[in-house]
C-alpha cells in the first residue's frame, strides 16, 4: 500500500513537472501580460504612462528591460510622439521555490529549486520633440528598429 502511494506521488510530480516545463519552457514573449509574463501599461496623464513587465523563470532582467523599452516606444508612436523619457524605474525579482519528491524503497529525497522572476516598472513621458534642459530622450523608432529584433 505504501509503495503504491509513493509511485502515485512520484508519477504526479513528474506529470506536474512536465506540465510546468512545457508551459514555461521559454523566456517571456513580447506580448500583453498573461500566464508566461508580459507587459501591462496604464495611461496616467495625456503623455505619461506606467509600463509594467513581469518575466517568467526563464527570463533575464535584461530581457524584461528590453520588453519595457519596446512597449514604451510603441506607446510613444501610438500617441503621435517620436521620443520618450524614463521618469522613474523600479526593478525587482520574485523568487518562488519548486519542489519534487523522489521516492524509493529505501530513501525519499526532496529537491527544491528556486525560480526567480524579474519585474520592472517604468514611468515614461512621451514627447514630439526633445525637451530643452533634459537628458537625451529615447528615439521610439530607433528602439523598435533595433531592440525589438533582439526579443
Amino acid at each position: 500500500m505504501k509503495k503504491s502511494y509513493f509511485v502515485l506521488s512520484f508519477s504526479l510530480s513528474i506529470l506536474l513537472s512536465l506540465f510546468i516545463l512545457i508551459n514555461s519552457g521559454c523566456a517571456t514573449p513580447y506580448k500583453p501580460h498573461g500566464f508566461m509574463g508580459g507587459y501591462r501599461d496604464t495611461q496616467i496623464q495625456p503623455n505619461i504612462f506606467q509600463v509594467y513587465v513581469r518575466g517568467n523563470g526563464y527570463t533575464s532582467p535584461d530581457r524584461v528591460f528590453k520588453i519595457a523599452l519596446v512597449r514604451s516606444a510603441e506607446l510613444a508612436l501610438q500617441n503621435n510622439c517620436d521620443y520618450f523619457y524614463i521618469l522613474d524605474i523600479s526593478e525587482s525579482e520574485k523568487t518562488y521555490y519548486n519542489g519534487s519528491i523522489n521516492p524509493s524503497s529505501y530513501l525519499t529525497s526532496v529537491m527544491i529549486v528556486p525560480i526567480t522572476k524579474p519585474r520592472i516598472t517604468m514611468l515614461i513621458k512621451t514627447v514630439k520633440e526633445p525637451e530643452e534642459e533634459q537628458e537625451e530622450p529615447f528615439d521610439a523608432q530607433f528602439i523598435l528598429n533595433n531592440v525589438l529584433t533582439e526579443l
